[in-house]
């Protein structure tokens, strides 16, 4: 902003693609895909009881953040998998119009004691860092399930070593890591009932062709003296560098 460069995102592309990739996640460790993957494929290790799923049919599905991604991982959940959501985002009015078997509520503890499956969907921002604790993750009942697709640095992830190593979740699937890349001595690694991604959750075909619009067509807003829409500091605008 002092030098009057300008610095924009496109925060509407990725959407639908991590919403996705959540989604992947919560059905690849409630089907066990990765231990059927394993047997059929020759490793001995994988019981047949690890085999034995869950079926998401009226289960709780706590959402923490209710912005583009969170909200469509709601709608996803709700109207495709039936599944009732309780929805935690202290910046969202409690009025704000949800679709059916969607509730936003103001406690977030209540959504953790009641989630079957807890899906993370929040910036990281000083007062989100380590959000999710061993106090947090506690809350939740045992055997539940744990996903994050946002960002490393809101969850304990030393907590939630703790919490897998103890037996407390019965399987977490993670995109995002705290540092990225994890230390390939991370025991969440080695979990055969952890899944795990190298934050790809937005990298699909159409994510990637929006976001490279996204940005070309705002840098062509601002060659042509317009104000582009997505402004990390909108106060920039007026003391831009101008193109000759």
């Amino acid at each position: 902003t002092a030098r009057g460069i300008l610095v924009i995102n496109t925060p509407d592309a990725p959407t639908e693609s991590t919403a996705e990739h959540a989604v992947a996640l919560m059905m690849t460790v409630c089907k066990r895909v990765m231990a059927g993957d394993r047997m059929m494929r020759g490793d001995e290790s994988v019981d047949r009881g690890d085999l034995l799923g869950t079926e998401l049919l009226d289960r709780n599905l706590g959402v923490l953040g209710y912005g583009r991604i969170g909200r469509r991982v709601a709608e996803i959940c709700a109207l495709g998998l039936r599944m009732n959501v309780m929805v935690y985002d202290p910046i969202v009015p409690l009025d704000t119009p949800t679709p059916e078997r969607v509730t936003l509520t103001s406690d977030m503890d209540a959504v953790l004691k009641q989630a079957d499956v807890l899906t993370i969907h929040v910036p990281l921002l000083p007062q989100t860092r380590q959000l999710i604790g061993e106090r947090e993750m506690h809350l939740m009942p045992k055997g539940s399930y744990f996903i994050n697709a946002s960002r490393g640095p809101v969850v304990d992830e030393a907590a939630l070593i703790r919490c897998m190593q103890e037996g407390h979740f019965a399987a977490a699937g993670l995109d995002v890591f705290d540092p990225e890349p994890p230390d390939p001595s991370n025991p969440l690694l080695a979990m055969k009932n952890v899944v795990t991604t190298p934050h790809i959750a937005s990298g699909t075909d159409r994510g990637v062709y929006a976001m490279m619009h996204g940005v070309a067509d705002q840098i062509i807003q601002i060659l042509n003296g317009e104000k582009p829409p997505y402004l990390l500091d909108p106060s920039a605008w007026p003391g831009r560098v101008k193109a000759k």
